[in-house]
């Protein structure tokens, strides 16, 4: 058996998605590629292959003529990819009710509590954001497809930009709330009830989606 080594343009693209949802790259802000190839030291033929990936998974913007841009965030997008993770996911979490194997439910258990363990908020809330979507996407490799598990890591990715548009995490989040939820959609699993498990998860999306409209409103409110 032979290990291929990872192709140049899937490490630019792991890049420049990273920079994308961490708003290294602004909301808006159109991409240089010249500046880029520098910077990563890279062709812009694997620049442009990379770009193009991208845009495919809704991370930039293609302007015709105009290269890439960085999409901006707005509440209206950001109510998209949730109602996107509630139709994949709670599907996700019904095929996991059924494939789940007894190692994957220990693990989850494992992964469930949210649970902040710095003292630093800046330090905290990226751990939080860690921990949560290691704990979906598990339930996404205990459902056992391949496809949509990739669905699932991009949506999330997206799901966790508002933090980096100014929203304060603890601000919304209460970390009993999510462990307890996160313990419901386990259970849920474990029973083999698949319809239980779909439930407990578009729910448990549904409550942080309203938490973070909410932090959004006062954040846009505020003078």
């Amino acid at each position: 058996m032979s290990i291929r080594p990872i192709k140049i343009t899937d490490q630019i693209a792991d890049v420049i998605r990273q920079r994308v949802l961490t708003c290294d790259f602004k909301p808006g802000e159109r991409l240089i590629e010249k500046t880029i190839c520098e910077e990563l030291n890279v062709s812009r033929a694997s620049l442009r292959e990379a770009l193009t990936r991208l845009a495919h998974e809704h991370i930039l913007d293609q302007i015709p003529n105009k290269g890439y841009r960085v999409p901006e965030l707005t509440l209206d997008r950001f109510k998209v990819v949730c109602e996107a993770r509630r139709l994949v996911e709670g599907q996700i979490a019904g095929l996991a009710a059924q494939r789940a194997t007894l190692k994957d439910i220990e693990k989850l258990r494992i992964a469930a509590p949210f649970v902040p363990e710095h003292d630093d908020p800046e330090v905290d809330a990226l751990e939080c954001i860690r921990v949560n979507r290691e704990f979906h996407h598990l339930i996404a490799r205990a459902a056992q497809n391949e496809i949509l598990e990739k669905i699932v890591v991009t949506t999330l990715d997206q799901d966790n930009q508002p933090y980096f548009y100014g929203i304060d995490l603890h601000s919304c989040t209460n970390p009993e709330d999510i462990s307890r939820e996160h313990l419901e959609i386990v259970d849920a699993i474990a029973a083999r009830d698949s319809d239980l498990a779909q439930k407990r998860m578009c729910e448990h999306i549904l409550v942080k989606e309203e938490r973070i409209i909410h932090a959004w409103d006062e954040l846009l409110n505020c003078d």
